[in-house]
């Protein structure tokens, strides 16, 4: 009577072994897209830049009219070519040498940090729409903001 217990408790247990194998091989597939699509986010993100554009004061005219910066820095894993600034509202701060000089920036690196000076007067005052673009391992970025 035992042997016929043991008998049918191995066969439970099996069945029940076969069905979750049979559900584990049918959702590998999926599991199998999702590690690739993981594998592909991290490997895409390696390749990216992460551009921050701020409007800097100098600590001795905060809150007056004054001479600022306008602070582009790179805080992604990669390098960002071809850095451009566009201000669509037609009120850039910066000054037209200034911005012939600097603009567009060639390569700026991973933890790097380009400086441009900003003019602020009562004609020409916060906030500024800023197109900012660039291109990373990712191809061709864009990001739109306001300088406060």
């Amino acid at each position: 009577m035992l042997d016929h217990l043991i008998s049918w408790a191995s066969i439970l247990f099996s069945g029940i072994a076969l069905i979750v194998a049979m559900r584990v091989q049918r959702r590998q597939p999926e599991l199998i897209a999702k590690q690739i699509a993981e594998i592909d986010r991290g490997a895409r993100e390696r390749h990216s830049a992460q551009l921050v554009v701020q409007l800097r004061r100098r600590a001795d005219t905060a809150g007056a009219q004054g001479l600022c910066r306008i602070s582009i820095t790179n805080g992604g894993p990669a390098e960002a070519r071809e850095i451009d600034l566009q201000f669509p509202d037609g009120d850039s701060p910066i000054p037209l040498d200034e911005a012939r000089a600097k603009l567009p920036i060639s390569v700026l690196q991973a933890d790097g940090e380009v400086s441009l000076v900003a003019a602020i007067s009562m004609d020409n005052a916060p906030p500024f729409h800023v197109i900012l673009t660039w291109r990373d391992g990712r191809g061709e970025q864009t990001q739109e903001t306001t300088l406060a």
